[in-house]
């Protein structure tokens, strides 16, 4: 039995209330390493005052006093600058003295190179994992220096094309980067035909009988690419393909309702065809299942290199197809013409021409969705996921 510590990133709690992929992993994983002592080192919100140990597995909380929230209200100070290892320095410093008492085995640091040095300063025995979930992790170059490196003792990326990308950005270091995908809960998100009662009976409520129904999830961020997926929607309703609706599920960030200048762009773009583009706001994430179950077609328009993107496996999982530019791990998941279709030039018009085709046939791509459950249920499920990180964690002590 090991003792292994998860440290979450400073944004939202575990259990993840506010939904986040990072921190559904992480209580997902936390959960069942059941042989082993778990700790999870996570911000507080009030709702979460009575969690403080679930199982085997003790939650360590840290609560924003005064002194903390002053520290932390300017970004000149160098505790807010993402190149800096002093970044959030009182949420750091507060669980590696903490963990002094614990002795971990085990350091599992989530997108937070920030934090190695000081975990490893007070922890100096602990193996440190650094776990990168997206490439913007790796921008900040004064972070990622000799010494750095030698403090960790094995990155993981969420998939093979990041962990191929740490090798290629750190040649030197290959020999201790492997991944471990994401995951998905297959009962949560069932395949359509074995929900046909509640799928038609939700399109019936939103009024979706004989309609074609698109599916965009995730933040309205402009490297996601909705502003170009609403501006292909909006050229093909006005070419005739009246029967057309798109649902953008979404917000500015993780249950914000703030509203930023690009998303004025996106309520701009889809005005004139109002009735075929719908914006659903933050949809919380134990309810997001209804929508796949509502659509025909998951599109992943993201111009950005994508760690891995979530939305691939539960759309698979809820049986759907799914259409995505090329971009980083999309296809590592994504099997063309398999799984769905993948698009390598990532504009307007390449995408307009392939959800033509797709409104052209009957069946859309039927097949693809059931494809794609059934890679879900061999690759992507949680308990796949646990097996992998046991195996992980074990040769990793067995390297101490």
């Amino acid at each position: 039995m090991a003792k292994i510590v998860f440290v979450c990133p400073e944004y939202h709690p575990v259990p993840p209330i506010e939904g986040g992929a990072v921190e559904t992993w992480i209580e997902n994983m936390a959960q069942r390493l059941k042989g082993h002592e778990v700790y999870v080192c996570s911000i507080y919100r009030d709702a979460l005052k009575e969690c403080r140990q679930r199982g085997h597995v003790r939650y360590l909380y840290f609560k924003k006093g005064l002194l903390s929230k002053l520290i932390l209200c300017t970004y000149k100070l160098p505790f807010k600058k993402e190149d800096s290892s002093l970044f959030f320095l009182p949420y750091s410093l507060s669980f590696a003295l903490k963990l002094r008492k614990v002795k971990p085995d085990i350091i599992h640091i989530h997108n937070r190179p920030q934090f190695v040095r000081i975990f490893k300063w007070l922890n100096p025995k602990a193996k440190i994992v650094l776990h990168i979930h997206q490439v913007s992790a790796m921008e900040e170059k004064n972070l990622w220096t000799y010494k750095f490196l030698n403090r960790v003792d094995l990155f993981l990326g969420c998939s093979r094309f990041l962990s191929e990308e740490i090798k290629r950005r750190f040649p030197k270091i290959q020999n201790k980067i492997g991944h471990v995908y994401n995951g998905v809960d297959l009962h949560q998100f069932e395949p359509w035909w074995k929900n046909t009662e509640l799928r038609d009976a939700l399109r019936q409520k939103h009024g979706l009988e004989g309609k074609r129904v698109l599916l965009y999830v995730g933040r309205l961020a402009e490297n996601k690419g909705a502003d170009i997926l609403i501006t292909a929607v909006r050229n093909l309703v006005m070419k005739g393909h009246k029967d057309l609706r798109l649902f953008i599920c979404g917000a500015r960030g993780y249950s914000s309702q703030d509203v930023s200048p690009f998303m004025r762009q996106l309520f701009e773009t889809a005005d004139q065809v109002k009735e075929n583009v719908i914006f659903t706001e933050y949809v919380p994430h134990e309810q997001i299942h209804e929508y796949y179950l509502m659509a025909d077609l998951v599109v992943i328009p993201s111009k950005v290199e994508e760690g891995f993107c979530v939305v691939t496996i539960e759309a698979m999982a809820s049986g759907l197809p799914l259409m995505a530019f090329v971009k980083g791990a999309l296809s590592e998941i994504i099997r063309d013409r398999v799984d769905g279709i993948l698009i390598n030039e990532g504009d307007v018009d390449h995408l307009e021409k392939e959800l033509s085709i797709f409104l052209s046939l009957p069946d859309g791509y039927t097949a693809f969705g059931r494809h794609g459950r059934k890679r879900v249920e061999e690759t992507f499920t949680w308990n796949h996921i646990h097996e992998a990180l046991e195996e992980i964690y074990k040769g990793l002590m067995e390297n101490a």
